[in-house]
């Protein structure tokens, strides 16, 4: 059983919006608008539903940054169910899904229209039989077996959600309510890196939140089932993660707003503005689109940043490849950690796939659709999303080593690409980083070579230069920064790196992860109150796993000053959970928190492992606590 209540949050700023362009199909044209998954009362295709008996409920799915390269597992179901016992069917079809690419945005997977009244219960199915798990081990994927705490493997879980009675569930005609799940895969596993095969112990932490305390920016997909140039809109039918149309799978509709700043990629023609909802309107209903941008909660309101549409959609006429480069050699890729989506409908994740680029080749960049780009454009740490033709696989045991993507005659797209680590020095117009991440992977695991206007000058981890253009943001020497932008051109560095943004995590954006060995220990903090509370860092029962995670950056808990304290954030609601079995009770008061916390340890329960999402501040040497977990092991009395 899972407590839960009620948050509301702040939209967080966009940052590597395109991280899952490669997660989308064609499709057919519909020969009208789904109804979405609900009772017969409350089945519409009118977009403006008028039934005062009905209300709109939008589901979101999310994931916390963690290590995992892939997790795909299939979305078995998910229903709701109202005070009355009434259960209403929210997901109409199961869907494979990649919780590891859900990290920087959200996937809006349903919206539905339901009776109007209290929903107490969501219960969420997920199937293992067929998941794709990976984790990175000594830079290279690994498959990992997802195990119970037996060590048996995990063919299904159903995890039950009870909403909180005080912060409640909501269904009311013309107020849409928000409902977010966030899988948290790093605080749901415990990974065994030395097992043959590895192993990931499944302690699923899947918490849920009414109106999310922290919103992501979103991933809408589905075809268009029309366009509405004068209040600058389009409908489509809601299609999440990689389904295709199906007349008979009801997700719901949903209206993308645009203004004048959202960019439209159509069949390969970039455009702005109404110029670009102009073209879109002249689509053929049923045309594949994919939009990421932000919802305004106050307002209802879905509006696009990026819209693509047509062929430009991965796995539509193209198929597709979505990675990372981790070298180059002359006219060929090779891509690392890839999404490979054919137009056939099959998705996949391999760990090695070769590119073949040409003259040919059509050269874009992410939010830049007028500057001219060439082939040079694409160097090494680049993340990129490519459109081609997959040549046929040769007969081989190791089938990665044969994926070949020829994209000569097709595309390829330079995405927001993010990098992380601490600054050695501050050269004004440059930063100089000890790189530690580069979209999630090693950076010694990149090849550099050729990178450089000649080979003393290839991009180097330990001392990677980032041209700031007219960013200034002045951060302190050793800072934790992220960086999103693009890799500067093949064989032109220094710079190695041009910054659109640069994120200083000294004082925010700090997750923490503590663990503690066998069963748990009674003695995991030194200060335990209404006020705060300190974790024992000298306890020997203390496990492997105690840093901060801040933007891919990791830092050991006892690099941290001494006497650091965690402290709930000054302001606002927040989300402090204690999950003991398959029972999670959730708090939005810190001190009830510690209060049922200390009581539980005083029964003799023990602390196995603790998940925190807020913020470090250095000059305090606090933690301000956002979100908590803490998972309790076997009991000691």
């Amino acid at each position: 059983m899972v407590t839960l209540a009620n948050n509301g949050g702040k939209s967080l700023l966009i940052a590597s919006m395109l991280l899952l362009l490669a997660a989308c199909g064609g499709s057919s044209s519909p020969e009208a608008e789904p109804p979405p998954p609900v009772s017969k009362a409350c089945e519409t295709t009118d977009e403006d539903n008028t039934n005062d008996e009905c209300g709109t409920l939008l589901i979101d799915v999310t994931d916390a940054e963690g290590d995992f390269v892939t997790y795909q597992v299939e979305l078995k179901a998910m229903t709701l169910t109202k005070q009355d016992g009434t259960v209403v069917n929210v997901m109409p079809a199961s869907s494979q899904l990649d919780f590891a690419q859900y990290t920087e945005l959200s996937e809006l997977v349903s919206a539905v229209t339901i009776p109007k009244g209290i929903y107490t219960k969501a219960l969420v199915t997920l199937d293992y039989s067929d998941a794709d798990v990976q984790v990175e081990k000594d830079g290279e994927a690994a498959t990992a077996l997802v195990v119970d705490a037996l060590g048996e493997p995990i063919d299904q879980v159903e995890v039950s959600i009870n909403l909180d009675n005080r912060d409640q569930l909501r269904i009311v005609p013309g107020v849409p309510a928000m409902l977010e799940i966030d899988f948290n895969l790093e605080a749901s596993h415990e990974v065994d890196l030395q097992a043959v095969p590895v192993e990931a112990v499944l302690g699923t932490t899947l918490t849920a939140e009414i109106n999310p305390l922290e919103t992501k920016d979103f991933r809408i997909r589905g075809p268009m089932l029309r366009v509405n140039t004068d209040d600058a809109y389009y409908r489509i039918a809601l299609r999440p993660f990689y389904h295709r149309i199906q007349q008979e799978i009801k997700f719901g509709g949903v209206n993308i707003h645009t203004d004048d700043d959202t960019l439209f990629d159509i069949n390969g023609e970039m455009l702005q503005g109404s110029d670009g909802l102009a073209l879109l309107a002249e689509q053929t209903q049923g045309t594949a689109t994919v939009a990421f941008g932000t919802y305004d909660r106050s307002a209802g309101k879905f509006t696009a940043m990026q819209v693509y549409a047509g062929s430009s959609v991965p796995g539509g006429e193209f198929d597709a490849a979505l990675g990372s480069v981790m070298a180059r050699e002359a006219d060929e890729l090779t891509l690392k950690g890839v999404t490979l989506v054919r137009t056939d409908g099959e998705v996949g994740f391999h760990e090695l796939v070769t590119v073949k680029i040409g003259d040919e080749t059509h050269y874009k960049k992410q939010f830049l659709h007028s500057e001219e780009l060439t082939k040079a454009s694409v160097s090494v740490g680049q993340r990129v999303s490519v459109l081609g033709t997959f040549e046929a696989l040769e007969e081989s045991e190791d089938s990665d080593a044969n994926q070949v993507l020829d994209a000569t005659q097709g595309s390829v797209r330079l995405l927001l690409t993010s990098i992380a680590g601490t600054l050695n020095q501050d050269l004004g117009s440059e930063l100089e980083l000890d790189l530690q991440v580069i979209d999630r992977r090693n950076p010694d695991r990149f090849d550099f070579s050729g990178t450089g206007q000649s080979s003393d000058l290839d991009a180097d981890p330990m001392a990677y230069q980032v041209g700031l253009g007219n960013l200034v943001p002045n951060p302190s020497i050793n800072a934790p920064l992220r960086v999103t932008g693009f890799v500067n051109d093949f064989a032109a560095a220094p710079v190695d790196f041009n910054a659109a943004s640069v994120i200083d995590y000294t004082e925010s954006g700090a997750k923490m992860l503590v663990s503690w060995l066998d069963d748990g220990s009674a003695q995991a903090f030194s200060q335990l109150d209404a006020n705060a509370m300190a974790i024992d860092l000298l306890n020997p029962e203390l496990g492997e796993r105690h840093y901060l995670r801040r933007g891919g950056i990791i830092t050991d808990l006892n690099d941290l000053a001494e006497g650091w304290l965690m402290l709930p954030k000054s302001s606002g609601l927040g989300l402090f959970a204690i999950k003991e079995s398959d029972n999670i009770t959730l708090h939005s008061s810190f001190e009830n928190f510690v209060s049922d916390l200390q009581a539980r340890l005083d029964q003799g329960h023990l602390v196995k492992a603790l998940f925190a999402n807020g913020g470090y501040q250095e000059d305090t040497n606090q933690y301000q606590i956002a979100k908590m977990v803490v998972k309790l092991g076997a009991n000691n009395d």
